[in-house]
């Protein structure tokens, strides 16, 4: 098992282990989604509020949360990866600001292969989200 394989499972395991949450597999990757649906789908049928990618040389997810819901330095703490440029080929996070939900946009390149998702604080982090997507 290689180390972008390695990410994947230790994050899906996270993802499905939050009540309500489950992952869905796509040809990329995998997608994050609530079966309750997610506060900013009006229709109540939208689902998703993130998506996990396996590319060659990195491992790349994307967590969506209601807008202004983080600061980046805040990210930073609650994720354990630095700030990054956007086509900087490092581990790293970046916050995108958009509407109706902002995204943390998380990197990991084989300079941090040997950064977990099992850890508590980034657990809590995306516990939180759930909550937070959920409406609650």
């Amino acid at each position: 098992m290689n180390w972008i394989n390695e990410k994947r499972v230790e994050l899906q395991n996270v993802i499905d282990s939050i009540n309500g949450c489950f992952t869905s597999n796509n040809r990329m990757g995998f997608t994050f989604n609530l079966g309750s649906g997610v506060i900013w789908s009006e229709t109540r049928r939208g689902k998703k509020w993130g998506q996990a990618f396996e590319e060659d040389i990195r491992f790349y997810a994307v967590i969506d949360f209601p807008t202004g819901s983080y600061k980046v330095n805040e990210l930073v703490e609650r994720i354990n990866l630095y700030e990054r440029e956007k086509d900087e080929q490092i581990s790293g996070i970046r916050l995108r600001i958009d509407k109706p939900f902002d995204s943390v946009q998380i990197a990991i390149y084989d300079d941090s292969a040997s950064y977990s998702f099992f850890n508590e604080t980034f657990s809590n982090f995306v516990n939180e989200v759930a909550s937070k997507v959920m409406g609650r």
